[in-house]
Formats: C-alpha cells, structure tokens, sequence
C-alpha cells in the first residue's frame, strides 16, 4: 500500500483505528517511508506524503517513529533549502515539517523518548529558521509557536539552551505581529511557555532579561474582551514570578500599565481563580514603591478587599490579600496624596474590614486585619471617628481565644481607636 493511499485512508477514517495503526508498524511501512523519504530532495510529493503520514502516525506510536530516527530526517529536508527558501512548495515543505514535529513533540510520554535539536542536524536552528521565515501566515505562526510551547513543557532538559538560542525573542516576535486567526490559541500557547520557564529560577531568570512585559501586555489587551479566562490567569502568575525573582530591596516596578491589566482582569472577571492569581500578583509587585503609587492610583486597594470579601472561605486569597493590604497602607502613611485617596473611601475600607474578622474566625486573618488598623486607621483622627461610628471591634474580638500577645495588641488598638 503506497503512502499516499494510507494517508487517504487516515483522513476519510477521521479518527485513525488502533488496528490500522498497529498493521501499519507491523508491516514495515513507517520503516518503507523512511527509505523513500531519504531519496533524492526532488521528489516533493513523497516528502509530503511521508510527512503525512508521520503526523497521522504520532498519537499511536510515537516510539516507533522515533527509533526510525524521522526527527533527523524531517531536518535533514529542512535544511536543504536552496537560495529558493521563500518559494511556495518550499514554505509549505517547512510548514509541514514543523507540524510533523509538533505531533512527535505532543505525544512524548517521558523522558525515554527525544528529539534532539542540538544535534549535527542543526535542527534547533531549523526551529528558529521557521518561525523567523517570511512571508508570514498566521497558519505559520500558530505551528511555530505551538512548536516551541510543545518543545518548552516537554523538554524541560533543554530549555536553558533554547533560551541562549533566543527562545523568548522568537516568541515576542510572533506575538508582536498583527494576526487575527488563531490568537486566543497562539496566546495561550505563548503565555504557557512563558509560564513553564518562570517555574524555573534560571529560565525565570532568562525571561526577565528579554522583555516578556511587551509579550504580556498585549496578551492581556487583545484578550481582555473575551475575557479569556485561562491565559489572564497564567500572564497574571507570570508578572507575579517575574515580582518576586528579586528581594523586596532590588524588586523592579513593573510597567504601570502592567498593574492596570492585572486590575482589569480581576474587575473584569470575579471567578475564583482569577482573583486568587490578581491578588498573588499585587501582593508581589507592592513591594516597589511605584507599583504601590499605581494601585492606590486605580483603586486596588478595593479591588483587594473585594476580592477578600467575596472569597471568604479561601484561606491563601484572604490572607495573601489583607497581606498586600496591610503593605500598601505601611507604605503610604508617609505620602499625604496617597492616604487621602485610601481615606475617600474609608467608610467602605473599614466596614469591609470589619465584616472580613466577624465572619472569619482565623487568628492569622484578625492579625492581618489589626495590622491595617494599627498602620492605617490609628494614626488618622478621621479613620478613627469613622470607625467609631460604624461599631466596635470589641466585640468581634470579644469571644476568641486569643494568646497573651494577641490579646494585649487587640486591647491596644481598641483604645487608641477611643482617641478624639
């Protein structure tokens, strides 16, 4: 049966039966295209053919397909282009290329399967020669980013080289260009790369050097309107890594239209997951005090205490978010301007905090909470007449078993909060 009968087969079966895959491996046809493959580079079709069936074949047997070492030879064709590189047949034998590789990438199960794209073959180069290749498609694009999305989970081993290579680069780049057919799915891709390297503290590293916030921005803007949910909250772990690579005295602020986006897709989105990813992401990048100027700036000290306040039951959120709360308000008892937006609506801010510490009966949340009031609303004779209006913290704190500490600190507040 000739390859081009087999790869019909495949495509009028829709979904490839295990029996047929099976008789293919037993007998010796991948082994019968690997031979014809490595014929002379003129015969195009059988290439096409042969790459066919290899992406047909990939979800079923993988192993085999790599113990007939097609990797090396889909590169080998790939590198033997000519001075004619830009010519259809050519661009369509590389994009098909890159899409048989992309089945083998996605269908490796462990490590004791690999592609080596460090290899004589140059194959990495390969790699980075296709999706720097023009003219672009959007087709194009999407297999090229895939490719490397693929390549970065599932070769973890060879990520660091692929970095020195210029991987994040050749990610920005793609995502720089203007495209409208499979975004959502090139996004996704591109904001799981780069959430599989912040994973990581050297590839963490690598992508802070190589101006991810670009990549990230426009992620984020050219989702915002269909709020997709999954690749807000993997840009939004993505900033809050790159916010705490560093320690608090050498943290970077970050872009101010960054901290916007993150704002946005928390207002944007109440969801659980999405908050719990904006609030890590402020309590991160509050540690620079520019960040901190940006979020009082657009509200977020409420946008944290709404998303505490919607999310009781969630014990990191509650305790990430008064964290970040108690913070912001350190920071800015020293800034008039700031204090006083935080205090516009400090009728709001205090009977958040109070119903945040009469529904939870955590001590680790009452001590986040006192925090902020012994920071923010002590110092201020407005803070505290409002919040003398609105009722007592007495007796929320009455019936806890509080320690010695605890005790006398809440005691403590309770009658500096008396003051006139």
């Amino acid at each position: 049966m000739c390859l081009r009968a087999i790869c019909h087969l495949l495509l009028i079966l829709n979904t490839p039966l295990l029996p047929v895959m099976q008789s293919i491996v037993d007998e010796g046809t991948i082994q019968l295209a690997v031979l014809l493959a490595q014929r002379d580079t003129s015969h195009v079709s059988v290439y096409w053919d042969f790459l066919e069936l290899v992406t047909q074949v990939a979800p079923y047997h993988s192993d085999v397909l790599f113990a007939a070492h097609v990797p090396r030879i889909i590169f080998s064709k790939m590198v033997r282009q000519g001075p004619n590189v830009h010519k259809f047949h050519n661009l369509k034998k590389q994009k098909m290329s890159m899409r048989a590789l992309s089945a083998l990438v996605h269908e490796r199960n462990g490590p004791g399967t690999a592609i080596d794209f460090f290899d004589k073959g140059h194959g990495m180069a390969c790699v980075f020669n296709f999706v720097h290749m023009q003219p672009r498609l959007p087709k194009v694009d999407a297999i090229g980013i895939n490719l490397l999305m693929e390549l970065t989970v599932r070769y973890p081993e060879t990520v660091v080289r692929m970095c020195s290579l210029g991987l994040i680069h050749a990610v920005n780049e793609i995502i720089r260009r203007d495209f409208a057919a499979h975004s959502a799915g090139v996004f996704l891709d591109a904001v799981t790369l780069f959430e599989a390297l912040a994973s990581d503290a050297t590839n963490l590293r690598s992508l802070s050097m190589a101006e991810p916030y670009g990549t990230l921005r426009l992620v984020m803007q050219r989702t915002m309107v269909t709020h997709t949910m999954e690749i807000h909250i993997k840009a939004m772990n993505i900033i809050a890594a790159l916010a705490k690579l560093h320690g608090p005295v050498q943290r970077a602020g970050a872009p101010a239209d960054v901290v916007t986006l993150v704002l946005d897709a928390m207002h944007s989105n109440s969801r659980i997951h999405v908050q719990l990813a904006g609030v890590c992401a402020l309590a991160n990048l509050v540690h620079h005090w520019r960040n901190v100027d940006t979020i009082v700036a657009q509200e977020g000290v409420f946008c944290i205490l709404r998303a505490v306040n919607d999310h009781p039951g969630q014990r990191g959120l509650v305790l990430t978010g008064l964290d970040a709360i108690g913070s912001i308000t350190s920071r800015i008892r020293k800034n008039s301007a700031l204090t006083l937006k935080v205090q516009l609506e400090g009728r709001c801010l205090i009977e958040w905090l109070f119903h945040i510490i009469s529904d939870d009966d955590d001590i680790s949340v009452l001590r986040q909470v006192l925090k902020v009031f012994s920071d923010f609303v002590v110092p201020s004779p407005k803070m505290r007449a409002l919040c003398n209006g609105l009722g007592s913290i007495t007796e929320m704190i009455r019936f806890r078993q509080l320690d010695t500490r605890d005790k006398k600190e809440a005691q403590r507040i309770v009658q500096l909060l008396r003051k006139k």
